[in-house]
C-alpha cells in the first residue's frame, strides 16, 4: 500500500527527514515553490530545517530518487495578474512517481496526520491520456523502484511509531505530547 498517514511534531519530523535522507540519493522537492522563486530541491534535514519552521508550518514535498528513472519536473505556474497582485509566478515539482512526503504542523491543540502517498503505475497509465501537464511517460519511470522507496519510507514510519491511532501510527514526539495531555490528534 503506497499510502500512510501519520501524526508527527517537529522532533518527528525531523526523524523522517534524517532517515531520508541517510538513504543513498534520495532527494526531496518542494511541492511548490515560494512565489516568484526557483523550486527548491533539498538533500539535508538542516537544509529543510532552515527553510521551512517544521514546529509551525506545513511542508509539503515530493521524494525522488534516480532509482525510479523518470524525471522530476518543474513546470512554472503563471498567475493571472487580476488574482494575484504580489506576485507573477511559482513553480511545481511534477513527475509520474514522486512520492508525496506531506508533514502537517500542529492547530494549537489538534494534529492532523502528515501523509506519504504515490501513484500506482495502473493510476498513472489512466491520467497520462488527458493529463498533458506531466512531460514525460508513465514507461519512462521505474515502478517497482517507486513501490520499494515508499515502501521502505512507510516502514521506517510504522516501524519508529510506539503508538496509533486506528491504523496511523504517531511518532514518538506526537505520542509523549498525547499521554501528556497536550495535544489531541484528529482525523
Amino acid at each position: 500500500m503506497p499510502n500512510c498517514d501519520f501524526y508527527a511534531l517537529a522532533d518527528d519530523a525531523r526523524r523522517v527527514l534524517d532517515f531520508v535522507f541517510e538513504q543513498p540519493s534520495w532527494i526531496l522537492y518542494e511541492l511548490a515553490s515560494r512565489s516568484d522563486s526557483p523550486l527548491r530541491h533539498f538533500t539535508t534535514t538542516e537544509g529543510i530545517a532552515d527553510a521551512f519552521d517544521l514546529a509551525n508550518r506545513d511542508v509539503y514535498l515530493n521524494l525522488y530518487t534516480p532509482d525510479m528513472r523518470g524525471r522530476v519536473h518543474e513546470t512554472r505556474i503563471t498567475f493571472n495578474p487580476d488574482l494575484v497582485r504580489d506576485a507573477t509566478y511559482r513553480y511545481d515539482s511534477r513527475g509520474w512517481g514522486l512520492i508525496q512526503l506531506y508533514l502537517v504542523a500542529p492547530r494549537g491543540a489538534i494534529l492532523k496526520a502528515s501523509h506519504t502517498n504515490h501513484m500506482s503505475e495502473v493510476g498513472a497509465r489512466r491520467w497520462e491520456l488527458t493529463n498533458s501537464d506531466v512531460p514525460d511517460r508513465v514507461d519512462d519511470w521505474d515502478w517497482q523502484a517507486v513501490q520499494r522507496t515508499s515502501a521502505r519510507l512507510n516502514r521506517f514510519i510504522r516501524g519508529v511509531a510506539p503508538s496509533k491511532f486506528g491504523s496511523r501510527p504517531i511518532l514518538p514526539a506526537a505520542h509523549e505530547g498525547c499521554a501528556r495531555g497536550h495535544l489531541q490528534v484528529t482525523l
